[in-house]
């Protein structure tokens, strides 16, 4: 189920009900309600009473007077018999009995209690007529049971004191949205944005725990699709929303990947409290056959249109209406699970079932021709991922879709989340078009890099090694690496021809990869899955041989003595993505010789250095690596509502708009905010929780979305900048500035001051040394302004190579760099 931080519409009724009856019973019990009799009004999860009926008649009336009796007789104190604890399931035609008693013994009930009420019966009144009026008979219990609700009302009325002075309530409004007739009544905008009214809870010192009955009627299950598919149907729209801003530049491929996956795992969550509901009625596909026949009707077919005599038994004229039920895309998947046979793995010929020109203009095609734009599209997606599933057991990714697709080879039930995946899919589709493979370009082109950049760092270490940098860490290296050149080959391909070369077909043709052409989500992933590694395995190379740390600080001091040189922009780049707090104890650049020297957490090796090493450089992307587990280890993951807080807590960008109102990503720059930013991550990283968190934070799902999707996009450039090269441009300077100083250091300390190269770093402690004149007296700023013309040397043609070449040109990360101290 739902985080309880994340909001949906049936959770929301759910949790509603619950805290009725939550309160009904234990403030009744409180009250004196005697304990034999609840428990012949309610049921038990241990001791559950014969049918849980409602008392009537005489029993009702005998019952009431005994209730009454012995409340009058008996101190309100808890019971002995509630220290176990157990769980009690209210019947909801219960509350009535319960609200009297509550009313002859005078007991105040809380304008909360009020405001929740109001917001169930709104919910439900006169849902089951509009679905009789749509053609659908509802059995009497159903109608009765849920009737109770509305004729509580003047019972508990009576019981609410005059709130004139309560808190103003926000509106509840009708959402009377493309599921015509079959309006559901949801908290507005408003009401969402409003403080939290706060669920009336059980009365103190109760051990015991209530909820309302479960419900299993027909009513119940017509309810719970309208306020599932409306729900769905807002997270669709975000869905596609991500992808337009995609396809205009705004979002990384990876961002958006992770915001859509994530999105269709929240709705799997969301079915998690329907699907008994729909089990309880053959099932959800049958609901959604249900609820599409009562939609048709609704738009003015007859039954007898809607069942044709063709091979599909389908009118493709009713297509619209099917689609947005999403039992289309269920057909779709009904179609591909019926021809899956143990160890036989389908391989249609290409073209065989159409092909989509995504050129046309799909708002003007008849329901026929959108169905079989959709199924060029999906059967030989569902081939790709069967192919993977049943021939590639070690295949490193896996999105919503994949994961869905294994579970219908291993069960042969169709997850309902694998429907939503499935729309999802198609609405990507038609989102980019012929845009649609940009993603897998873009997969390619980072790989690419990654895998030559390591290459690089191979021919550059060979004969250059450290004991911080043990040889298991370069076997990371290479697996990412051979991972990278495996999935070159297009392994999938590979399994499909060898199947073709059995059955005496000729190869594939194609442009091959062609999972990652058609799905972005799929590219995005498998993106984040090298990234990910990249990322933390840059940040160790630098971590371990100092050279990031030693190379800003040098360039700090450098930048102190001559202000006017020119700046490194790469560097500067650095400094912005990581902090201070990466390079400095107390977050502040030291600015004279002597501070620069004093600060110990910069220096390593002997004679001038800690043996701890310098500060320890600090990941800032934290949203990206909340999704370590799920994407590199295949971890199941469902968001939690601390890490909602994570993602609105630790993100250091906010939306800006530009002068035209065009949306932006900038850096927060008010310090206040900055460094709260900063408290919480400290706080987060030693496994405190923010006080409050949560709720603190309750949103609708489909507004995480949004939010998860610009915090991931605002961390692209950290979680992306290649720290790997960063590390031997970095080396390379030292490299310049030793040979720069090395007379000036032999001279004074001799030529053993360095052993080895790997003690290239030791140069900037004599430098700092020297310069402060902490060396019993030996003071000289000569080897400071070696080193600073050395970097010079360096800086001048080649400082923003990293910026400009590798981030702007080639994987396409443009980053606009301005100098604070030059405005």
């Amino acid at each position: 189920m739902l985080p309880d931080a994340l909001i949906s519409t049936y959770c929301e009724y759910k949790k509603d009900t619950d805290s009725i009856a939550t309160w009904l019973a234990s403030t009744a019990k409180l009250a004196g309600f005697p304990d034999h009799l609840l428990s012949s009004t309610c049921k038990t999860a241990g001791n559950a009473n014969g049918n849980g009926g409602r008392l009537k008649g005489k029993a009702r009336a005998e019952a009431k007077k005994k209730a009454k009796a012995q409340s009058t007789n008996t101190p309100q104190k808890q019971s002995p018999a509630f220290t176990s604890g157990p769980k009690y399931i209210i019947a909801i035609k219960d509350f009535i009995i319960l609200a009297e008693f509550l009313l002859e013994h005078s007991v105040p009930i809380p304008h909360s209690f009020s405001v929740i009420l109001d917001r169930v019966i709104a919910s439900r009144e006169g849902f089951g007529s509009k679905i009789e009026a749509q053609g659908e008979n509802l059995d009497q219990d159903s109608v009765a049971k849920h009737g109770y609700f509305v004729q509580s009302s003047p019972h508990f009325t009576a019981l609410m004191p005059n709130t004139d002075d309560a808190p103003v309530t926000p509106s509840i409004d009708n959402l009377s949205n493309k599921f015509h007739g079959l309006a559901v009544y949801e908290p507005s905008e408003e009401f969402l944005n409003a403080p939290d009214i706060e669920r009336p809870t059980r009365a103190k010192d109760d051990p015991n725990t209530y909820e309302a009955e479960a419900p299993s009627s027909l009513e119940d299950a017509f309810f719970a699709p309208v306020a599932i598919l409306n729900d769905m149907d807002r997270m669709r729209s975000r869905v596609e929303w991500i992808w337009s801003n995609y396809r205009a530049g705004l979002f990384d491929v990876t961002s958006a990947a992770i915001a859509t996956n994530t999105a269709i795992g929240l709705v799997r969550d969301m079915m998690d409290d329907v699907l008994p509901i729909f089990d309880a009625h053959g099932g959800y596909h049958r609901m959604l056959q249900k609820f599409y026949v009562v939609q048709c009707l609704n738009k003015g077919f007859a039954i007898e249109d809607l069942f044709m005599e063709n091979k599909d038994n389908f009118n493709y004229d009713t297509y619209d209406v099917a689609e947005r039920v999403y039992l289309m895309a269920y057909r779709y998947l009904e179609g591909f699970a019926a021809v899956l046979e143990p160890n036989q793995v389908p391989i249609y010929k290409d073209g065989i079932f159409g092909t989509y020109d995504p050129s046309s203009n799909r708002s003007t095609k008849t329901g026929l021709a959108k169905f079989e734009d959709d199924r060029a599209l999906v059967m030989p997606y569902f081939s790709e991922l069967i192919t993977i599933v049943m021939g590639l057991p070690n295949w490193p990714i896996e999105d919503e879709f994949f994961r869905g697709m294994a579970q219908i080879h291993k069960t042969k039930q169709i997850p309902f989340y694998s429907v939503f995946a499935t729309q999802v899919f198609l609405d990507i589709s038609y989102t980019l078009k012929e845009h649609v493979d940009s993603g897998y370009h873009t997969m390619v082109t980072h790989m690419n890099f990654i895998s030559n950049d390591i290459k690089e760092h191979f021919s550059f270490h060979r004969d250059l090694k450290i004991v911080n940098w043990p040889e298991s860490n370069d076997r990371v290296l290479r697996k990412v690496q051979t991972s990278i050149e495996w999935l070159a080959k297009d392994p999938s391909l590979q399994v499909q021809n060898k199947l073709c070369q059995r059955m005496g077909r000729g190869p594939r043709v194609g442009a091959g990869h062609l999972l990652f052409r058609m799905s972005p989500v799929m590219s995005g992933l498998t993106l984040y899955f090298f990234r990910s590694q990249y990322h933390e395995i840059g940040l160790s190379l630098a971590d371990a041989w100092g050279s990031l740390q030693y190379c800003e600080h040098l360039y700090n001091a450098t930048r102190q003595h001559d202000p006017l040189l020119k700046r490194w922009t790469d560097m500067d780049v650095v400094r912005t993505l990581l902090d201070m707090d990466s390079f400095y104890v107390g977050s502040e650049a030291p600015r004279t010789p002597d501070e620069q020297f004093k600060n110990k957490d910069r220096r390593k090796g002997k004679r001038v250095a800690s043996k701890a090493g310098p500060r320890g450089i600090k990941p800032n992307a934290p949203v990206h690596h909340m999704f370590a587990s799920r994407y590199r280890e295949m971890v199941t993951f469902s968001i939690t509502a601390e890490q909602l807080d994570q993602i609105i807590d630790l993100s250091m960008y906010e939306e800006e708009f530009d002068e035209e109102g065009g949306l932006l990503l900038g850096q927060i720059e008010d310090s206040k905010k900055v460094e709260e930013k900063k408290r919480l991550r400290e706080q987060y990283n030693k496994g405190i929780r923010r006080k409050g968190a949560t709720g603190g934070s309750r949103m609708a799902a489909e507004c995480m979305i949004k939010k998860l999707a610009f915090a991931l996009q605002a961390e692209t450039l950290e979680f992306s900048f290649p720290y790997v090269q960063m590390h031997r441009w970095c080396w390379r300077l030292l490299r310049a500035v030793k040979e720069a100083c090395d007379p000036l250091l032999r001279q004074i300390y001799g030529p053993d001051y360095l052993s080895n190269e790997t003690e290239l770093p030791f140069v900037v402690g004599y430098i700092f040394l020297l310069a402060s004149g902490a060396d019993r007296g030996k003071q000289t700023m000569q080897p400071l302004e070696e080193a600073t013309r050395a970097l010079e040397g360096m800086v001048e043609p080649a400082g923003d190579f990293i910026t400009e070449r590798v981030l702007g040109e080639i994987l396409s990360i443009p980053i606009n760099v301005v100098d604070e101290s030059d405005k």
